[in-house]
């Protein structure tokens, strides 16, 4: 079949090495929802809280637990990442998306340690507005930064 809509020949071709690319290829995927997912659902629990600082009490706890998906998505990202890297022969290296990518990549736990554990603990001692307000931008940049990277990823802009 030829034309547009043809089926390139590397899809319909099942080698080991082609297996596992798609493998990892859902394995990464998996991770990186699990994090997205995982701090959109915080965000919008956190949501509430600011506006009526009071439910801060209920509501972190459950914030808490939910934090605990993240350690099993970031080594999920990274290990299925390298993978990835590595059976394409570092090829998407080359290209400026993938870089811009891996930056933002390095910024959500750089984020999230030096912002979002500061202000968790200020949370934790005092919950004030400013503290809520300060968590509510960290979630916020959280969500724009994994947002950036899906829409990198997809449209791959050269």
């Amino acid at each position: 079949m030829t034309g547009p809509f043809a089926v390139p020949n590397f899809v319909t071709v099942k080698t080991p090495v082609h297996m596992l690319y798609h493998l990892l290829l859902i394995v990464h995927i998996a991770g990186f929802l699990l994090m997205a997912g995982t701090t959109l659902a915080t965000c919008i629990l956190f949501f509430p809280v600011r506006r009526h600082p009071a439910k801060a009490t209920a509501v972190l706890p459950v914030i808490h637990s939910l934090s605990i998906a993240l350690p099993i998505g970031a080594p999920l990202l990274l290990l299925s990442g390298t993978g990835l890297l590595w059976l394409t022969g570092g090829a998407f290296l080359a290209q400026r998306w993938m870089l811009v990518k891996l930056v933002l990549v390095a910024l959500l736990p750089l984020n999230g340690f030096t912002i979002g554990l500061a202000q968790e603990k200020k949370l934790k001692a005092n919950i004030n507005a400013r503290t809520l307000r300060h968590m509510h931008w960290f979630y916020a940049s959280q969500l724009l930064i994994f947002i950036s990277i899906l829409v990198l990823a997809v449209f791959k802009f050269q």
